[in-house]
C-alpha cells in the first residue's frame, strides 16, 4: 500500500461510513458494562463495538474501528484502529436430534 492510498483511508476517520474508500462489512457487539436503558454504569465502565470496513482498492485489507462510551453509556468516539485479516474458522453446533 503507498501513501497516497494510506492518506485516503485516513480522510473522514470520525465517520468512517462516509469514508468513500471504505465498505462498511459488518457490527461486532464488544464489553457492555453500561445499561443503556437507564444510563447506569460504575466509574470505569463502559460499552464497546467495532466496525469492518473493507479497502476498496485492496480487498484483502480490512480495518477494524473500535468504539466506547463513557460510564453513562454516552459519548462515544474511536477508541482504537487496527487493520485486521479476515480469518474463516469453523464451528460445530451440538443441537438435539429430532
Amino acid at each position: 500500500m503507498d501513501y497516497k492510498q494510506i492518506n485516503k483511508l485516513l480522510d473522514n476517520l470520525q465517520n468512517p461510513k462516509n469514508n468513500k474508500a471504505l465498505k462498511f462489512i459488518e457490527k461486532i457487539e464488544g464489553h457492555q458494562g453500561v445499561d443503556t436503558r437507564n444510563g447506569d454504569g460504575y466509574q470505569g465502565e463502559y460499552n464497546e463495538y467495532s466496525e469492518i470496513f473493507q479497502v476498496i482498492s485492496d480487498p484483502e485489507t480490512f480495518i477494524r474501528f473500535t468504539y466506547q462510551t463513557d460510564s453513562y453509556g454516552d459519548n462515544e468516539s474511536i477508541s482504537d484502529i487496527k487493520f485486521v485479516k479476515g480469518t474463516k474458522k469453523i464451528i460445530e453446533v451440538f443441537e438435539p436430534i429430532k
